[in-house]
């Protein structure tokens, strides 16, 4: 218990004592509530990945090509953000938890350059290991069509839509253990959980060649996050130039 509420608590008779052992009850509470609501986005965001059944009343007779893969991308895209918004008004109303929120204060100057090159690291190791080409001109292939770059842009409006979700969890999980520990850590826990659940969610569900890569830059996600002062659009932002690119 701090010192203002020791003294409170000398003042008042006792009166304030259960005050202050209520808030932390109530902050643990809520904090666990939190949590525990974290781990309903990932169920949900892999609940999407369930109209790959579609496929095969859609398509039985007639092969369509990329049209297949953009019908599946538009259809978790559609749930994908149903889910989210009905997950996101409910957490405003009754646990009154909000992640778009920022600071009014300005990031300072060297914590931009260590985020700018936080950002660039990743993505300059990966182009590297691909011959110095951006994973998403890797992606495109040698042939080029129309439809490919039609597909693939649908395919990552899907992926930036499964990384609102993540940067929300990361966001949600962070607000949850502060409330639980009152406590400032320099371990991204929120990250750390991300890469657990979306990591490895990716690996089973929606496997390629980079799903390792996937895996660490869910994790990374958490550094950068508070790095940035726990401002959601920064993060995200940054986590869809490194994921995409």
């Amino acid at each position: 218990m701090d010192k203002c509420c020791e003294e409170e608590i000398v003042t008042a008779e006792n009166k304030t004592a259960p005050q202050c052992a209520c808030e932390a009850a109530d902050g643990k509470s809520l904090g666990r509530k939190c949590l525990a609501a974290a781990f309903l986005l990932p169920v949900g965001v892999y609940l999407s990945e369930l109209s790959v059944f579609l496929e095969e009343p859609l398509f039985r007779y007639i092969y369509y090509g990329n049209l297949n893969i953009m019908l599946y991308h538009i259809a978790c895209l559609i749930f994908i953000l149903a889910f989210i918004g009905i997950f996101h008004r409910c957490m405003k109303n009754r646990a009154h938890f909000t992640p778009f929120l920022q600071p009014t204060e300005r990031l300072p100057l060297r914590r931009k350059i260590l985020l700018y090159f936080m950002t660039l690291l990743p993505v300059f190791i990966t182009s590297a290991a691909l011959g110095f080409r951006f994973k998403l001109v890797y992606g495109l292939g040698e042939r080029v069509t129309a439809m490919t770059l039609l597909g693939n842009g649908v395919g990552y409006i899907h992926t930036a839509a499964k990384l609102l979700c993540v940067i929300y969890f990361i966001a949600l999980t962070e607000s949850a253990f502060e409330a639980m520990f009152h406590s400032v850590r320099p371990v991204p826990v929120g990250g750390i959980l991300a890469a657990v659940t979306f990591g490895v969610g990716e690996m089973i569900f929606a496997p390629s060649e980079f799903s390792l890569l996937q895996l660490f830059l869910i994790g990374y996600f958490g550094a950068v996050y508070l790095l940035s002062e726990k401002r959601f659009g920064v993060t995200y932002t940054l986590a869809l130039i490194m994921y995409i690119l």
